[in-house]
C-alpha cells in the first residue's frame, strides 16, 4: 500500500469513528465547545444540558482565507503538553521529508489539513478528531476517551473517567481470562483480515458495503464479549493492517482489582508500541469485558489517553 493510499484509509477509518460519535452522542450538534488547556479537556455543550468532554490534543490552527495551517508544535500560544499530536505529525515529516509537515505556516487545502488530522488519528490511536471554528480559523483536534455528563448526575457509571486506572491490583495467574479476551481478538482480526482480502478501492459502492458488513459482524461479537450500558466502545471502524492481531502483541498480565473486576494488559506493537489496558468481570454467571483503556508503553500505573 502506498503512503498516499494508507493516509486515505485513514481518513476513511475517521469518518466511520465520526459517524458513530454522531450516533452515540450527537458529536456536530453541540451548541457550544471549549478548551481548558491546563485540564488539557475540550467541553461540547448541548441545549439539553448534556455536556461531554475528552482529552485533547491540538494539531494545528488553519486560516480559512489563507489556506494555512500553523502547526500546534510551531504555536507559542499552545501549550506544550496539548501539541503532542502536532509533533508527531512533525516526526513523520522529518522521516519522509515532507515540508509541509516541516513548515511552520504551511499551505495546504481543508482536505489536506483532514488527511494529516486523520494520519495522526490513527497513529495514536486517538477516539476522535473534530474542527472547531474561531472567526477566520479552524482548529483541528483529536480527542480521546469520551465522558457525558448531565445536570442531574453522571449517566455513564463505568467511563474512562470513572474507572479506577490508577489502582493496578495485584497480578494474578488467570489463563482463562487472557484466553477469553484473546479468543475475542481473534474474531475480530479473522473478520477485518476477510475485509481487506475482499476490498476493491476502484469500487467505492462495494468498498462500503463490506465496511458495513465486517461492522456489523465485529458487533455482534462486541454484544457477545462486552457489557455496558453505553457504545462508547462498540466498534465503528474497520482497520488494516488490523489492531487486533496477536501476532504483534505480547506481555499478556493479568491483575486483581476486587469485586470481580480484573484488568488485562498487554504490550502492542502497531502501529506504535504502547501497553493496552481491558477491564473484564467475572464471575460464576459469566465473563464479560467492561471497558478499555489505551496505555503507556512504559508503565502500568497509567493515566488515561
Amino acid at each position: 500500500m502506498s503512503q498516499t493510499d494508507f493516509i486515505t484509509t485513514c481518513l476513511d477509518e475517521l469518518e466511520q469513528k465520526s459517524q458513530t460519535h454522531r450516533s452515540a452522542w450527537q458529536l456536530g450538534e453541540e451548541v457550544s465547545w471549549s478548551i481548558d488547556q491546563t485540564k488539557k479537556t475540550i467541553v461540547f455543550y448541548f441545549a439539553d444540558g448534556k455536556k461531554v468532554s475528552a482529552p485533547v490534543q491540538i494539531i494545528g490552527t488553519y486560516d480559512i482565507t489563507q489556506k494555512l495551517m500553523h502547526w500546534a508544535w510551531a504555536n507559542q500560544s499552545i501549550h506544550e503538553d496539548l501539541s503532542t499530536h502536532s509533533h508527531v505529525l512533525r516526526e513523520v515529516g522529518l522521516k519522509g521529508k515532507n515540508d509541509v509537515l516541516l513548515q511552520e505556516l504551511a499551505s495546504m487545502s481543508e482536505h489536506q489539513a483532514w488527511l494529516f488530522t486523520a494520519l495522526v488519528v490513527k497513529m495514536k490511536n486517538a477516539f476522535g478528531a473534530y474542527r472547531g471554528q474561531v472567526k477566520g480559523s479552524y482548529i483541528f483536534m483529536t480527542f480521546g476517551n469520551i465522558f457525558c455528563d448531565y445536570e442531574e448526575g453522571l449517566k455513564d457509571q463505568f467511563s474512562s473517567e470513572t474507572v479506577a486506572y490508577a489502582a493496578d491490583g495485584e497480578e494474578v495467574q488467570r489463563k482463562d481470562l487472557v484466553n477469553f479476551v484473546q479468543g475475542y481478538f481473534q474474531k475480530l482480526f479473522l473478520a477485518e483480515q476477510e475485509f481487506h482480502q475482499q476490498q476493491d478501492k476502484n469500487a467505492p459502492k462495494k468498498y462500503q458495503d463490506l465496511v458495513e458488513q465486517c461492522l456489523i459482524r465485529m458487533n455482534a461479537l462486541y454484544d457477545e464479549y462486552w457489557q455496558r450500558d453505553d457504545d462508547f466502545h462498540r466498534p465503528c471502524a474497520v482497520s488494516w493492517p488490523s489492531d487486533y492481531d496477536l501476532g504483534q502483541t505480547r506481555q499478556w498480565r493479568v491483575y486483581d482489582l476486587g469485586g470481580d473486576v480484573y484488568r488485562i494488559t498487554y504490550l502492542a506493537e502497531l502501529p506504535v508500541e504502547r501497553r493496552n489496558s481491558l477491564y473484564v468481570r467475572a464471575n460464576a454467571n459469566h465473563t464479560r469485558i467492561i471497558g478499555f483503556q489505551y496505555d503507556s508503553c512504559d508503565t502500568l500505573k497509567d493515566k488515561p489517553l
